[in-house]
Formats: C-alpha cells, structure tokens, sequence
C-alpha cells in the first residue's frame, strides 16, 4: 500500500508495519512497508430479501410481516439505493489483514471462521419508526433523571485528557470477567510509543498526520443504543480513533402502539444526556488509559431523523472541524460487518474525504477528520470478534445512580443475600403486541413463557423477580392477572417488581430506559433466568451474565421465538460471551 506525500511528491516506505490498535492518536496516512502481506480480500457485501426478513430488531416489539415489506422497501429505496456499498479507493492504514489480529482469530478462540448468511435483515436500509422531536423537546429531556448534563465539547476541553497507557478490562470494579482472558487479550503498543516499531521518518510524518474523530447514533431502546454503543466503540479501538458518544433517548411510554410505518406509530423518542444510561465517567477514563478520547455532542445538539436509522447520521456541527474533512459510511443499521472489513472501510472513506479536500485545496494540513455513521445497532460480527468485543463490552458500563438502586432492590430481595430469586422478562405491554400476533396470538405466547419457566425449574420455593412495563401505566388488571397466573401454577413463592421497592418519586424520577436497566441489573443477578427470544434486552441479558458475573448460559431459557426472525442476526451480532464450556 503506498500513500501519495504532495510536498514531497515522493514515496516515502517505512520497514516495518504498525499494527493499529487503541492508540494515543489517530494515525490517518499511515506509512505500510512495500513489503507487506498481501491485502485481504474484502468479502462481498451481503445480499438480503424481502423474504429473509420478517422483524426489525428491538426489544420494543418493531416487528413487521412480509406482507408490509413491499412498502418498507419502496421508502428506503426514496432515502438510499439499496445495496449502496461506499467503493474508496484503498491506501488508508494498515490492510484488513493487519487489523484482524487486534481481536484475536477466530481459529485461536475456537469459532468458526465463516459466519451464517444474513437472513435477518432488510433488503437495503430497514427502518425503525419514532417521530422526529422538536429541538425544544429534546432540550426539555435533557434535564430529566439525575440531573447529568452534558458537557460543552471544545478543543481545550477535549486537550485536557492526557493519555496514559494500559488495557481494556483492568479495573477490577468495573470490568470484572476479563481476568480469564487468554494471552491475546494484550493490546498492541501504540504507534506513537517511543518503543514501538518504526523509523524516525515515519515517527516525524505521523506527528503532522490528522486525528480521527467517529461520530454515530444509537437508536431506539435501552439494550438496541447499547449495542449501537459497542459498535462504534468496537470500530474505535481497531482504528484508535477518538470518538463522540451518542446521545441517549428514551420513549414516552410503553404503552403506545409500535408500527415502522408513520402513519400507524404511536411511539415518540426523545433525546436524553448519555449519562443516564451510561457510567460515562468511568467510559472516558477506561478509553483514556488507552490513550482516546470520549467527548460528547455539544449542547443542545439535535437529533437526526430517528425514523429512519439507516441514514440517521449526527446533524449537529462539530466544533473545531472543517466540513470538508467529513466521511460517511452508509449501509450499516442491521448489516453486520466483520470489524477487519468494516475498519477497512472506515480508512478509505476518510482517505477519500482528506484527498477530495486537498484537491480543492492543495495547502491544506487537515488536522481532523470526522468519521460519521448512522445508527450502528449490529453493524459489527460480533460472534467473530469475541475477544476484542468482550473487552470493549466490559468498558462500557451502565449508570451508577440506576446502579445504586438495582443494588438496593437486590439487597432488601434477597435480605442481604441470604435468599435467592428467579428472574423473568416479560414483554406483554402495549407497544410489543405485534410479537404476540407474530406468535399466533396472547394464549400461545403466554403458554410459552410459562412452559420456559417450567424448563427453568421455577418452582414455588423461590420468589420471582418480573421485568414489565405494565405498571408503568397503570395496566394493574393485567399484572394482578399475569402475577396470579405465575403462582397459581407453582412456578413462584411471589412475585416482585421494581413497584415494591422504590417509591413513586424514585421511580416518576426515572424515564423509561432507567426503568428498564433497572430492571435489567436486578435480573442480570438471579439464579436463573427467562426471557424471550426475539427481545434484544432478553438476550443481552442471557449475555451480559455470562460476561459480568460468569453465569453460566445456561441458566437462561429463552422462549422459542423463531417465527419472528431475529435468530440469525443476534446469532451474528448479539453475542458477548463465548458459549458455556
């Protein structure tokens, strides 16, 4: 791979390859050896139908029958040409090749090296409907919940995190589980480490190179922004970019009837300060011992369309950047990548966006380039990946203030451990009614569920905690019906929610992803667990147990929910925790 120097016009080679990692700056025009391997052959991107996909993928219930698909596909076709594949010209970085070994190979963790063919996901750019909020909304929403704003990003703000070295996973009370990993859970040294490899021609060039900035957005629920999150971060720590947390949201109630067509979607999201979901404290030091940095939006920044996710790339300006210096990447909501490719990718749209303004501008010295993405919910293979995702997942922790309080649920739940308790996430709310008409209806649904806590050996010797948004609402019948059924049948010696613990202050505090990870925390510790299989928050759980606490997989059952289609895709890019040994 050669790069182009146009004060020199010389070709300037350097001996040996750096192997990009998690860096202390981003090295845009990298230097590669004349002599290096040959390039990896990108594979081809994959081709979905109409009738691989049956459901979008979030645990609020967007699911859609074949019969709707015809009208989905002519709106995405109005908003991008399906199958568009960004084709920059290569020479950016290190090869795909490089890259792969920052997570360890597949055949070195035991997995399989070719994934299953996508057969989840949406011909094109499947869409996740949610009414765009006013900007006086989305201001209003910043100042629910524990108070956290959000900081003003500038240049000196951002100057002031100085890098220090270390790895992934290291600090015990955070990212517990990481002790185990294997050798290959090293990260590589920085190119910038005076001990690295290099030439102290190539170390001069990369001092002048400009630094690498990733802007994306999460979309939709509480566990479908996390795994938003974990892409863009996974990509990050591949290229060593800095990056722009996306902004949160949170939905007005569970209550609203879902639909991806405009028209029938009752469902409003607006944005909320990361920091109510996230520990992004502990995220900004965890990247920072790795030598990047985690910003975040500028006040007030807007929300892209969120009805479209697929192309809801940040609209705000950022702050210091020149608009010329922008590159986007296009096609990744739901069409996970392997992260060598995608990585790949991501250099030569940046190379393509810095070379496009030096054309225009041949005394240009860019000294920041933005990498801007949709929404990346499962835009990465995680199942590929296992070791460096493992890792990235284990830095991104939940908010300690919804921490405080699962704590405190578990406490007085357990009468300070000395009870255990069953776990149980139930999604029969309004806005997750279509699962059960995909399921041939409540009573099958419902006797799923049942049967799965009977395979759990749910039995009435031990309480049962249940995650459900009924009484969010108000929806008390419901509950008292579905609590009455659970213990007329042996499978509880009570039932609990988060209702019984906290009063309504605390709770009318909290917006409806705070209760949601609320519950998610208190579940991730029960001895057992049921979920359902097409949630996203369900199989989160079943992963982050595994992750967190060593919790056997097995000790989820999940309901069988194959008919709704979403196997395949969170097989893929759901996955955090290698399989039980």
């Amino acid at each position: 791979m050669k790069v182009r120097n146009k004060k020199s016009k010389t070709l300037i080679t350097v001996t040996t390859l750096v192997v990009v990692s998690l860096v202390v700056s981003q090295r845009i025009y990298t230097v590669a050896s004349s002599k290096s391997s040959p390039r990896v052959r990108l594979r081809a991107t994959l081709e979905t139908t109409a009738e691989d996909a049956s459901t979008t993928l979030s645990e609020s219930g967007e699911a859609v029958t074949l019969e709707e698909l015809t009208d989905l596909q002519e709106l995405q076709q109005e908003v991008l040409p399906a199958g568009r594949v960004d084709s920059t010209p290569k020479g950016f970085g290190s090869s795909a090749e490089e890259v792969q070994q920052l997570g360890g190979s597949s055949e070195q963790q035991g997995l399989r090296q070719e994934a299953d063919p996508l057969t989840a996901s949406l011909d094109g750019q499947t869409e996740t409907a949610a009414e765009e909020v006013p900007l006086a909304e989305q201001q209003q929403s910043q100042q629910q919940g524990q108070g956290v704003e959000e900081q003003q990003l500038t240049d000196t703000a951002a100057e002031q995190q100085q890098p220090t070295t270390g790895k992934l996973g290291t600090q015990p009370q955070r990212h517990s589980g990481l002790e185990g990993n294997p050798s290959d859970s090293q990260l590589q040294q920085s190119p910038n480490d005076s001990t690295s490899s290099g030439s102290k021609q190539g170390t001069e060039e990369s001092a002048q190179q400009p630094r690498l900035l990733l802007r994306y957005s999460a979309c939709t629920g509480l566990i479908n922004q996390y795994y938003s999150h974990l892409s863009a971060f996974s990509l990050a720590a591949v290229l060593g970019a800095d990056l722009v947390l996306a902004r949160g949201l949170c939905r007005d109630s569970f209550n609203h009837h879902f639909s991806m067509k405009r028209e029938e979607n009752e469902v409003l999201w607006s944005a909320a300060p990361p920091g109510l979901l996230l520990d992004v404290d502990g995220i900004t030091a965890a990247w920072a011992a790795q030598g990047m940095r985690v910003l975040q939006p500028p006040a007030g920044a807007p929300l892209p369309d969120m009805a479209v996710p697929a192309v809801a790339f940040p609209a705000y300006t950022q702050p210091g950047s020149d608009p010329r210096l922008v590159a986007r990447l296009e096609g990744l909501y739901l069409k996970p990548r392997e992260l060598p490719e995608l990585a790949e990718q991501a250099k030569q749209a940046a190379a393509s966006a810095v070379e496009a303004a030096k054309r225009q501008d041949p005394a240009l010295q860019p000294s920041l380039v933005l990498l801007d993405l949709p929404c990346t919910m499962f835009a990465v293979r995680t199942n590929s990946s296992l070791p460096l995702v493992g890792r990235v997942a284990q830095s991104l922790p939940f908010s300690p203030a919804v921490q405080s309080l699962a704590d405190r649920i578990v406490q007085q739940l357990t009468q300070g451990g000395a009870l255990p308790f069953n776990g149980a996430h139930l999604r029969l709310e309004t806005d997750a009614h279509d699962w059960q008409r995909i399921m041939r209806g409540p009573g099958i649904y419902w006797r799923l569920h049942i049967e799965a806590m009977q395979e759990a050996a749910f039995s009435n010797s031990t309480q049962l905690y249940v995650a459900c948004g009924l009484l969010s609402y108000g929806a008390v019948v419901d509950w008292n019906r579905t609590t009455h059924s659970i213990l007329s049948k042996g499978l509880a010696s009570a039932v609990r929610s988060k209702e019984d613990f906290l009063s309504q202050e605390e709770l009318g505090a909290l917006n409806s992803e705070q209760k949601a990870l609320l519950d998610l925390l208190v579940l991730a510790r029960a001895q057992r667990f049921v979920g359902f299989g097409a949630s996203s928050f369900s199989f989160f759980l079943r992963e982050y147990r595994a992750l967190k606490y060593g919790l056997p997989k097995a000790s989820t059952v999940l309901v069988d929910a194959s008919r709704v289609g979403t196997d395949a895709m969170f097989a893929q890019a759901a996955v955090l925790a290698p399989p039980d040994s």
